[in-house]
């Protein structure tokens, strides 16, 4: 969850910035000629499984980020009538393109260029399949907000691999730091191919 600009009193929309790249090759040479957010899970490409969770955590409105495959990802969305507001009522969706993004930091300011994002919203990868409830993690995020307007961010971190899962995937750890009085992250790094930790 990410800042608000806009403190005018009006009723927020509830708003989702959704990166269809990973700005990775981890997923190559699977991810050569499609990108990873239309690889299918069990027949459903892995955007409709975020873009499903957004809704169903109240979430109305979402700029999905794309640079590579944009076309692709286009016509996707199309023919699963995303795009279309007959279709999808509850759920308007805008499509940002650009060639020069190369880091999620280029997309976020390229949203902030075109001056898109007005309010809080939430940052979520294309590639996300999780029935997590959000509202904890948004109601946290206000109330740390209403306190303190320096409060920028809100991370949701999911802890822990077993150890079958590092069998199969390799150790992808990360090092936080949190302090204990105000859960503030202190420090966050991905150690790819060492132990991560908790302190």
């Amino acid at each position: 969850v990410m800042p608000s600009r806009a403190d005018d009193g009006k009723k927020e929309t509830p708003t989702a910035v959704l990166l269809a790249d990973s700005f990775s090759c981890h997923f190559s040479p699977i991810t050569l000629e499609s990108p990873k957010v239309l690889q299918r899970l069990v027949n459903t490409a892995m955007i409709d499984y975020t873009l499903a969770w957004l809704v169903i955590n109240g979430i109305e409105t979402v700029y999905i980020t794309c640079c590579a495959f944009a076309d692709q990802i286009k016509r996707h969305l199309e023919e699963a009538g995303y795009m279309s507001s007959s279709k999808r009522k509850n759920l308007h969706i805008e499509l940002i393109v650009s060639t020069d993004c190369r880091s999620v930091g280029d997309a976020m300011r390229l949203l902030d260029h075109k001056d898109i994002l007005k309010s809080d919203f939430v940052l979520v990868s294309g590639d996300v399949v999780t029935n997590m409830d959000l509202r904890g993690a948004l109601e946290t995020h206000q109330k740390r907000r209403t306190k303190d307007k320096m409060a920028i961010m809100t991370m949701v971190l999911k802890g822990g691999m077993r150890g079958s899962h590092r069998l199969r995937l390799g150790d992808l750890g990360a090092l936080t730091v949190m302090d204990e009085e105000d859960n503030r992250l202190l420090k966050f790094e991905e150690r790819r191919g060492e132990k991560g930790g908790y302190v």
